[in-house]
């Protein structure tokens, strides 16, 4: 076991090899400025959190085999790398909000296969760059363009063979920020899910990135009889409740958004073209559930194809105003070949 924290920026060839557990749970967060219960709708900018694992326009790069463990932020988290693999990881103990599992930022070439992430917070997310400063657009533009380089494109993504345990947040995600010219070439397949609280198989895209070509398959889902409904606690005292004993979270959430805090006042948007979600089956006494919305007529959500999606293993070949959500700006949603 090695307590640590490991970081690199402006690499080439590296490698974290083995069977040994990386422990990040005596790294501690530096509080910039305290915030008060009245102005606490966003927290994100009063503190300094470094991820476990971390990668900054770095080449060539091989995680495998190694377990992280109580991570403070993101466990493994690149940013503007090329050929990037994950394999064999197990990720667990993530008690701190938010310890997301993997989330890639504006990278090239990568693959994560036959990983295990029990995460609070997003389990695996292919995101745009995250600024959240008060010059967001010159922070986005020196982070895009660097040394002579740009990484302003996100392609050729291959998440498989994974397992996925979701105690807050999302399982399988592109976003939520999306600053990025191009978020394209995604592919997640052969993975099951074996918890879940928000939206399984999402797509929040609250910048201005053309997210286009992205596919869903072979992928299988257990729902629990009791879903605990994700709140926000807004003071030591505030006991949870769960109010709604059949909340089910969306299966599909595909939409074009402007978010008060994620998208950071950008005046941009972006669009969700061409998505295919097919043999996709869920375990549980629940309704599944879609949610398709755009933002306006030059920023839809089109071309979204369904097919082949099991609940219990019954193939369902209807569904109706009960099961999807078709918000304003969407065009050409099929549903085993049947339009919505």
């Amino acid at each position: 076991m090695v307590y640590a924290r490991v970081s690199a920026l402006d690499a080439e060839n590296i490698k974290i090899l083995g069977h040994g557990i990386l422990d990040n749970s005596r790294n501690k967060e530096e509080i910039l400025f305290e915030r008060n219960v009245e102005n606490n709708d966003v927290l994100v900018d009063n503190a300094k959190r470094i991820s476990a694992v971390q990668f900054e326009y770095c080449k060539n790069i091989l995680v495998d085999g190694i377990t992280i463990r109580d991570s403070l932020m993101y466990n493994i988290r690149p940013l503007g790398c090329d050929n990037f693999e994950v394999k064999n990881v197990k990720i667990i103990g993530c008690w701190r909000y938010n310890s997301d599992g993997i989330d890639m930022h504006n990278c090239t070439n990568v693959h994560i296969d036959n990983c295990f992430v029990r995460t609070y917070d997003d389990c695996i997310c292919v995101k745009g760059f995250d600024c959240f400063y008060a010059d967001v657009e010159a922070d986005v533009k020196s982070a895009m363009y660097r040394n002579g380089n740009s990484y302003d494109v996100f392609k050729n993504v291959l998440v498989e063979n994974c397992v996925l345990w979701n105690d807050w947040g999302k399982c399988l995600e592109i976003g939520a920020e999306t600053r990025a010219e191009e978020m394209c070439d995604i592919k997640f397949r052969n993975c099951d899910i074996i918890h879940v609280t928000g939206s399984i198989l999402d797509c929040m895209n609250v910048d201005y990135a053309d997210v286009h070509d992205v596919s869903y398959e072979n992928i299988n889902v257990e729902v629990d009889e009791t879903i605990p409904a994700p709140l926000i606690q807004k003071n030591d005292s505030e006991i949870y409740q769960n109010t709604n004993p059949e909340y089910m979270p969306y299966l599909i959430n595909n939409h074009v958004v402007y978010h008060f805090e994620y998208s950071a006042g950008g005046k941009r948007r972006g669009k969700n073209r061409n998505f295919s979600y097919n043999n996709i089956r869920v375990y549980g006494d629940k309704p599944i559930k879609f949610r398709f919305s755009g933002f306006d007529d030059c920023h839809k959500v089109e071309n979204v194809k369904i097919n082949d999606v099991c609940l219990n293993d019954e193939k369902i070949t209807e569904i109706n105003s009960e099961n999807i959500i078709l918000e304003k700006y969407t065009e050409n949603i099929s549903f085993e070949n049947k339009k919505y």
